[in-house]
């Protein structure tokens, strides 16, 4: 016999709580993970753009 995995566990327990399939859970999980993960990526850009930029500016003024 198998047993399920804790991700299968916590959508279960999820799409319990909130009336919708494992499916709609997992759905929204997966487009929730990926807009973080782009707006953290967006934010890393940033920073490394502004690192770039202070960098060239201290090396300029020399």
């Amino acid at each position: 016999m198998t047993q399920s995995s804790g991700v299968h566990r916590v959508t279960e327990a999820l799409a319990d709580a909130t009336g919708r399939s494992d499916d709609e859970v997992r759905l929204a999980l997966t487009v929730a993970v990926a807009v973080v993960g782009l707006r953290v990526s967006l934010r890393v850009v940033e920073f490394l753009g502004n690192v770039g930029v202070n960098a060239f500016k201290n090396v300029a003024t020399r």
